[in-house]
């Protein structure tokens, strides 16, 4: 038997980061020996210290002073938070989803269907922009803004975004900043409207 050949699967977590290969053995090596090379890259790169298992085993001096440790940490969540805020969007006080022109309003246009959770609600609102409002690009303000309007915002708009792309509504991702319809959305959209009452 040919060692490259036998099936071989590899599954490495680094704290969820996770990779999984599955195939031949000469496959999950290419991959293994990619993914290695990006770790040591990343490794390499003195922009955010990582924990590494030298630091488990020799904890650093600072975790002895947990009061100054607590001090800094609280001030910093603080600006954390508002850096975290801007990632999740911001109003868009230029977006009338209050109806006019022959557009319904947001509200009554999301009461149309049979919204079950944020996703439906993502996949609605940018069938709105889109189609009633008519504006291309939609970004992540502009959802911000339409879930000021109807509702409160989620926790993490951009996650909730995110898992609505994962689940095949949209099309969404960190090198891209519009924000589209996939087909997925498209016959959610379709399956989903409230019927009319007689």
């Amino acid at each position: 038997m040919n060692s490259d050949t036998d099936p071989a699967k590899i599954h490495i977590d680094l704290r969820r980061g996770v990779i999984e290969a599955e195939g031949d053995a000469a496959f999950v090596k290419e991959v293994y020996e990619d993914f290695k090379a990006k770790v040591l890259e990343a490794k390499l790169e003195p922009l955010a210290p990582q924990p590494s298992s030298s630091m488990a085993l020799n904890p650093p001096p600072e975790i002895d002073q947990p009061t100054a440790k607590t001090k800094g940490k609280t001030k910093n969540k603080a600006k954390g938070k508002g850096a975290a805020s801007a990632k999740n969007g911001k109003l868009d006080k230029d977006l009338n989803l209050y109806g006019g022109d022959g557009a319904p309003s947001l509200k009554d246009y999301l009461a149309g269907f049979e919204v079950k959770n944020n996703k439906h609600k993502n996949v609605v609102f940018i069938s709105y922009l889109k189609d009633k409002l008519e504006l291309e690009p939609i970004n992540i303000d502009h959802i911000f803004t339409c879930y000021h309007v109807v509702d409160k915002l989620p926790k993490a708009l951009r996650q909730s975004l995110y898992d609505t792309g994962a689940d095949g509504y949209i099309y969404f991702s960190v090198d891209d900043p519009d924000i589209t319809l996939a087909p997925g959305g498209m016959n959610w959209l379709k399956d989903n409207v409230k019927p009319q009452a007689a």
